[in-house]
């Protein structure tokens, strides 16, 4: 691209003020030529039903409450859009590694990874860019203090952040039903979403353990197997 198409001056390819790439800038009407695909790609997150916003960190617009997401740029994956959007628009950082194929409900399963990443992005430090971290792990059953029939029937998916954490005793009752270790005034929320997600794993027949150091950001490790034994839900 040479020239303008709203002025017809001649454009210079740089980075603009609040970007982190380069686009072709005309310096005559200051007008910001974006080049992208027509794709647009981020981060939904639910919770009890409901769309999360997030306020926007990035201009135009800062500070405006939004769903981050926005278009493509040239070059990158559908993922790598999707973690950059959420970086640049929500602050927070996802990373995603290589997951496993179960079988399993996809809606509550689905509610299980909703309602964990809805709390990592709730419980994050202040003042310190959230970080989530999913992935799949080898199983070792006497590592995590459990008794599995045959490992090589389970899977383990980890989901670590870097937020709050909780003091290790509260390790198995963070899972009941209306458990709440922060104060409302300072964390909204319904207690209800880690029981659910216990209740949905134990229905596949499966396993979720908490591990956390208060401070340090909390892991959940989800062990299912690969195969369902009960498809009477289907």
């Amino acid at each position: 691209m040479k020239f303008c198409s709203n002025c017809g001056a001649s454009v210079a390819l740089r980075i603009p003020p609040g970007d982190t790439l380069q686009r072709h800038v005309c310096d005559a009407c200051h007008t910001i030529h974006y080049q992208n695909p027509r794709l647009v790609v981020g981060c939904i997150v639910e919770w009890e039903d409901r769309v999360l916003l997030c306020k926007r960190g990035i201009e135009p617009r800062h500070g405006l409450w939004t769903v981050p997401a926005g278009y493509m740029e040239n070059g990158e994956t559908t993922f790598e859009g999707a973690a950059r959007e959420t970086l640049e628009e929500a602050n927070a950082r996802v990373e995603i590694g290589s997951l496993p194929i179960v079988e399993g409900n996809r809606g509550q399963l689905r509610q299980v990874f909703q309602n964990l990443i809805s709390n990592a992005l709730k419980f994050n430090k202040p003042g310190e860019v959230p970080s989530i971290a999913i992935g799949c792990k080898e199983v070792n059953a006497h590592e995590l203090g459990l008794s599995l029939p045959n490992e090589k029937d389970y899977c383990r998916i980890s989901v670590k952040d870097n937020g709050i954490g909780f003091k290790e005793h509260y390790a198995s009752s963070i899972f009941n039903l209306f458990e709440k270790l922060n104060p409302k005034s300072a964390y909204e929320g319904s207690g209800i979403g880690l029981a659910i997600a216990k209740k949905i794993v134990e229905k596949h027949n499966g396993v979720i353990i908490a591990k956390s150091v208060e401070g340090e950001g909390a892991e959940f490790n989800i062990l299912l197997p690969y195969k369902r034994i009960d498809r009477n839900d289907d």
